[in-house]
């Protein structure tokens, strides 16, 4: 199978992979130092990544470019107070000798069952989609899906779409129903930080924050009172790590896991996400997440930097 179909030069097609209603485990929800809930794009991605070169032991020339992610259910452990939902909290492990007298420490680490799909880009490699389904079958139990466990999918297919081929886009993305895909919306938080002049955080902020509004009657006795976001966006929007930015210059350090690597210390990248229903959408392409890698800015994240026809 060939990816990229080409003519005169011109991007025709490309091949998707696609692992329909793969059931997760306890994967992790600290997305960031600041934010608990749905994985990271860069943890989800840090899979993609994972399984892509395990299966490169095999293909050298196969190679992911983008992935697409869907969930279908999200059951995040969580217990409600009086006031507020907290976490559901671990000990491990419960029956070392250690922790008899003493109990074990908690763990304090968010954690939710899942069950996703991801539509993956593939790029270059000759394969029978038949064997590398099977390979992946086996190989997903020993990886890790945001430090959750993997249990086989529902189904693994491989499919080619023409770029003009609509009701092929719509095939792919209907195969993603129930759900809702994971799209970028950085262009909210641009919006807000040119029109407001407020940095970042608070632009994400405004989109995130709930605030009580009064609907005026026709007297004061008569004033509803309703909740609702202080931005008024529609949509189901929803704080989002996409990667990193390196705040240090690369060098060598001392004691360093990888001697031969320069490190530095990076931070998160936060932005805006909206989970859409794939149905509403026209293009494979408007769900895809790619890596995006700036040395001069030290940003290292992914984005859906749309491509066009032909690129």
């Amino acid at each position: 199978m060939k990816s990229r179909k080409q003519q005169g030069g011109i991007l025709m097609s490309n091949d998707y992979l696609i692992i329909r209603k793969m059931e997760i485990t306890e994967a992790s929800m600290d997305s960031s130092p600041v934010t608990i809930g749905f994985p990271a794009v860069s943890a989800i991605l840090g899979f993609v990544h994972a399984l892509q070169r395990k299966l490169q032991a095999r293909d050298k020339g196969l190679k992911f470019t983008g992935a697409g992610i869907s969930c279908h259910s999200f059951n995040p452990f969580i217990y409600r107070t009086k006031h507020d939902l907290k976490p559901s909290m671990t000990r491990n492990p419960p029956y070392k000798k250690k922790y008899l007298s003493k109990g074990a420490p908690f763990i304090e680490e968010g954690k939710a069952d899942m069950n996703i799909s991801l539509v993956i880009e593939l790029q270059c490699g000759s394969f029978v989609p038949e064997e590398l389904s099977s390979h992946i079958k086996s190989l997903l139990p020993h990886l890790r899906f945001s430090g959750g466990t993997i249990w086989q999918p529902e189904k693994i297919t491989f499919v080619s779409v023409a770029w003009d081929d609509d009701a092929g886009q719509k095939k792919v993305l209907h195969q993603l129903m129930p759900g809702f895909v994971l799209l970028e919306r950085r262009d909210l938080v641009e919006e807000t930080m040119k029109n407001n002049g407020v940095d970042a955080l608070d632009a994400i902020l405004d989109h995130l924050e709930v605030c009580q509004h009064t609907a005026k009657g026709e007297d004061p006795e008569k004033d509803e009172i309703y909740w609702a976001r202080k931005s008024g966006t529609p949509g189901w929007l929803v704080p989002v790590s996409v990667g990193y930015r390196a705040i240090t210059p690369f060098e060598k350090i001392e004691n360093q896991r990888d001697p031969n690597c320069e490190h530095a210390f990076a931070e998160n990248v936060l932005t805006l996400g909206e989970f859409v229903m794939p149905i509403r959408l026209d293009s494979i392409n408007d769900i895809i997440w790619r890596p995006s890698v700036s040395e001069e800015t030290g940003l290292y994240v992914y984005t859906q930097k749309h491509q066009t026809k032909g690129d």
